[in-house]
């Protein structure tokens, strides 16, 4: 239960007017914006499989999820409830940026991999043009992007980390090279090498539903879990302009598909 978990959202509780539905109307009201919470809930759990016990839209169409993809609350009334419906415990965890809620769940097998609640991590070379990055990434039950066209999967990785694999320049004008704005600021050679592995990946974000990421196709892709090694050829790095982790423990998000698919070579 939400609502439950959460409680009362009154001024007594600390929170503040903002604007919330009544009766098929905009007011403002104290706890207003508590559904974008519950909402972004609501599609993680979706994405997780897991079983959906009470969920109800709103009476007005709301932006910060596409339509049918909102959850309301109102304490003492409507209320979103899930149920686990896995043989073990699962985490909620608030990471934020384009990640929002993630379930992360402490005590699954990925194929010959067990990770528990304080081992959610892996290491990543990214090949490229002969060179190579490594990164330290989260294992993330929640990063389901795909490469829209050929579908392939997306590691989103912050850019601060690819400065051994490509051009500072490029990593430093993402949203120029986005808008198609690159022709004076990339030489021939550069455009030569790199443009062709650019792609475009649009995702959802709390607060914005039309997002985009620029991305690009690596040679090669190696995934490292304790003894396990796993190699990709069809990865899609997400190039991401901002810090992933509050702490840096963190600079890339992986999805658990990745293990299953990839070419487990240890």
């Amino acid at each position: 239960s939400y609502n439950r978990t959460i409680g009362n959202p009154s001024q007594a509780n600390g929170y503040r007017l903002a604007t919330g539905f009544a009766n098929g109307k905009h007011v403002d009201s104290y706890g207003g914006g508590v559904c974008q919470v519950s909402s972004t809930l609501y599609n993680a759990v979706v994405y997780a499989n897991l079983d959906i016990v009470s969920r109800a839209n709103h009476s007005l169409p709301v932006a910060y999820v596409p339509a049918s993809r909102d959850a309301t609350v109102y304490y003492g009334g409507v209320d979103f409830k899930f149920k686990n419906n896995r043989k073990y415990p699962i985490k909620i965890a608030f990471l934020g940026g384009i990640v929002g809620f993630t379930i992360i769940i402490n005590a699954f097998k990925i194929i010959k991999i067990r990770l528990s609640k304080k081992d959610m991590f892996c290491y990543i070379d990214i090949f490229l043009k002969n060179k190579k990055a490594t990164v330290k990434a989260f294992i993330d039950s929640g990063n389901m992007l795909k490469e829209p066209i050929g579908g392939a999967p997306v590691i989103v990785v912050e850019s601060d980390s690819l400065k051994d694999i490509f051009p500072e320049i490029i990593l430093k004008n993402i949203e120029k090279i986005i808008g198609g704005d690159y022709e004076n600021m990339i030489s021939e050679l550069e455009k030569k090498e790199y443009i062709s592995k650019f792609r475009i990946i649009p995702f959802s974000s709390l607060g914005n539903e039309n997002a985009i990421l620029l991305g690009f196709k690596a040679d090669k892709v190696k995934i490292s879990k304790d003894e396990n090694e796993y190699i990709y050829t069809n990865a899609v790095i997400g190039i991401y302009d901002k810090k992933l982790s509050k702490y840096n423990e963190y600079s890339a998000l992986v999805g658990l598909e990745m293990f299953e698919d990839g070419e487990e070579i240890a």
